[in-house]
């Protein structure tokens, strides 16, 4: 299981590094803010789970580190442009999480902003029964996910949580129980709805 472990480590960052040579900085797809928010994501994903690869192929943690640090800042600049939408929380999130696993005041900065949009967003798209303004349960379940993966993150910290967004948070998860059927998939009300999610 070990030689496992370090041979899809190999492959993880040969992968991440033939990204970072290919894809260049300001790509306009890939370096837009949706692409950001999730790679973002996921290359902190990476760090956790092949930490000790990483750790022992010091020249590849540094270029993941460095290449996600450049995507985040990339993000924080351009999430300004980003509509309200399911996406915008997505980055914020994304910025949250970057920002509390690096130091510095870029990554306090991150953090600020993130945590700005993430209870904004929460007022401004989640309404008082729970449902994402966009009606759509796919999208309801996709912004849930992110403001549960932020309270997660919260709380193993001992880090506050306002009241009014953990009511919120927990009535978008009623809300969802509430309109899915019994098997726990979700109803397609809108066959286009997941247009754009992955």
């Amino acid at each position: 299981a070990g030689v496992a472990v370090v041979g899809r480590g190999i492959v993880v960052t040969a992968v991440l590094g033939d990204w970072t040579r290919n894809v260049p900085s300001g790509h306009p797809v890939a370096w837009g803010v949706r692409a950001l928010t999730r790679r973002v994501r996921n290359l902190l994903l990476v760090q956790g789970v092949f930490g000790p690869e990483l750790r022992r192929d010091t020249e590849a943690r540094r270029n993941l580190l460095v290449s996600l640090y450049e995507q985040a800042g990339a993000l924080a600049s351009g999430v300004s442009q980003q509509p309200a939408d399911a996406w915008l929380i997505a980055a914020g999130h994304a910025l949250f999480l970057t920002g509390r696993f690096f130091d510095g005041m870029e990554a306090r900065s991150w953090v600020e902003t993130g945590t700005t949009i993430l209870w904004g967003q929460l007022r401004e798209q989640v309404r008082e029964d729970g449902g994402h303004g966009s009606r759509s349960p796919v999208w309801q379940a996709f912004v849930l996910a992110e403001y549960l993966s932020t309270l997660a993150v919260l709380r193993a910290d001992n880090d506050d949580v306002p009241v009014w967004g953990r009511k919120r948070v927990k009535g978008m998860a009623d809300c969802l129980a509430r309109i899915a059927h019994p098997d726990g998939t979700l109803p397609a009300f809108e066959p286009r709805a997941v247009d754009g999610l992955w």
